[in-house]
């Protein structure tokens, strides 16, 4: 009983621990997806920023950047079968935007990285 109980105790606070997190993780997930959308129907051409969400007691804080594309660097190293040019992409037009939101659970951080790609050329 005595090894039992604690070890019972310490795998309750982690299964609460992971669910806080899984929970906020979502939030986070949705309010990075919410701040991409809005700037992206907003129409502007500069893609960054920083603010700070409430989603009922908790508190979120997203950090947004906007960085040309490169498909040497952005993408994980992949074999190429289909022969696509991945060098014949325009870094000018094509921007990869990244929202990254911080948030506390239980005394720790975590975060959520979203990014996309836009089509920067007028329209």
């Amino acid at each position: 009983m005595a090894v039992l109980v604690p070890l019972t105790v310490e795998g309750m606070r982690l299964a609460t621990l992971a669910g806080e997190v899984a929970q906020r993780k979502e939030l986070a997930a949705r309010i990075a997806d919410k701040v991409i959308n809005e700037a992206i129907v907003s129409g502007q051409n500069q893609f960054a920023g920083q603010g700070n969400e409430q989603s009922g007691s908790f508190q979120f804080h997203w950090v947004m950047t906007d960085r040309p594309f490169n498909p040497l660097t952005s993408l994980p190293v992949i074999a190429n079968p289909n022969g696509v040019n991945q060098n014949g992409v325009n870094s000018s037009i094509i921007h990869e935007v990244s929202v990254d939101v911080t948030f506390a659970a239980q005394g720790k951080n975590y975060d959520v990285l979203l990014s996309t790609l836009v089509n920067m050329s007028p329209q």
